[in-house]
């Protein structure tokens, strides 16, 4: 089952959906992550980061 475009998790939370994510508030193209990882830093701070494409 996809989770929904637009879940929103944060840094270090345990990714639920392979697809790209973008940094809430931050101008950039996103970054792929794999279900099951953590969810990475930013910048070296802790961010919220927004489900755009799920595949």
């Amino acid at each position: 089952m996809r989770v929904a475009l637009g879940t929103r998790l944060r840094t270090g939370d345990v990714c639920t959906q392979n697809g790209v994510w973008r940094v809430i508030k931050v101008a950039s193209s996103g970054t792929p992550v794999l279900k099951g990882q953590a969810m990475p830093a930013h910048g070296g701070r802790s961010v919220v980061w927004e489900l755009v494409q799920a595949y």
